[in-house]
C-alpha cells in the first residue's frame, strides 16, 4: 500500500514539473542562446539553464521569452 501511494505521489509531482519548448523554438528561430540571452536581459547560462530544466523562470522572463520567440506563453511554457 505504501509503496503504491508513493508511486502515485511522484506522478503528480512529475505531471506539475514545468517543462518547456525553449530549445526547439529558439533553434527553429536560428537564435543562439547569446542572442536569447541579450534580447531578454539575462545570461547565456540562464537560458541552458532553463533549456535543461534545471531553472523554472519568473513569470516575466516567462513573458519576456515568449515574446521574444513569438509564441504564447502557454506554448513555450506547459505542465
Amino acid at each position: 500500500m505504501a509503496r503504491a501511494l508513493r508511486d502515485i505521489m511522484l506522478r503528480m509531482h512529475d505531471s506539475q514539473i514545468l517543462k518547456n519548448r525553449v530549445r526547439e523554438l529558439r533553434m527553429a528561430r536560428n537564435l543562439r542562446q547569446a542572442d536569447l540571452a541579450q534580447q531578454v536581459q539575462v545570461t547565456r547560462q540562464t537560458i541552458l539553464a532553463i533549456e535543461k530544466d534545471r531553472l523554472n523562470p519568473s513569470i516575466r522572463l516567462s513573458l519576456k521569452i515568449a515574446q521574444v520567440l513569438g509564441e504564447a506563453v502557454d506554448h513555450v511554457f506547459y505542465l
